[in-house]
């Protein structure tokens, strides 16, 4: 049983999006401001590190997924889109979750703000990673199905000679 209904949901779904996003906003604002008010101990070197290290761990996270769905999940009995929303799933990371956590975890610890840096930065790199590769995702997806659908009909001209030197 669901604590909202689905009628309700689907009447308020632009307004439910709109405080998400709000309430998104506001946990990245209200943990921005403690960091610049506690002061974060970092140099723009540590951070420009740190985002280089980032993207090494994406990458090799996105390509290690990639080859596992495909093992897993071989293309024939598996739809391609699995294989691209697979893909983006895979390095997502819930900030509105992350952040207070680490908040209530380490409350009083000096260095808060260099155990939250890493998922304010990871955030923003999803999404330009995700748009730098998106292009190449829906290639993949729209070949593959392409492929997919010639080899049915394929086999479906095959089926409907056999089926016709039967009779």
């Amino acid at each position: 049983h669901y604590f909202i209904s689905r009628e309700v949901i689907s009447v308020y779904d632009h307004s439910l999006k709109v405080i998400q996003e709000g309430a998104m906003v506001f946990i990245i604002f209200a943990t921005f401001s403690q960091l610049f008010l506690k002061g974060t101990g970092t140099t723009l070197l540590d951070v420009a590190v740190m985002i280089a290290f980032q993207l090494v761990i994406m990458i090799i996270s996105m390509l290690w997924v990639c080859m596992l769905l495909q093992i897993l999940f071989p293309l024939p009995e598996s739809e391609p889109k699995f294989h691209a929303t697979g893909l983006f799933l895979s390095v997502s990371k819930t900030m509105p979750m992350g952040i207070p956590l680490i908040n209530a975890l380490y409350k009083d610890h000096p260095n808060l703000a260099l155990f939250t840096l890493p998922l304010l930065l990871w955030y923003p790199l999803t999404i330009v990673m995700g748009i730098l590769i998106a292009p190449r995702v829906s290639e993949y997806v729209q070949r593959e199905e392409n492929m997919l659908r010639k080899r049915q009909d394929e086999k479906q001209q095959a089926e409907m000679m056999d089926y016709h030197q039967v009779l």
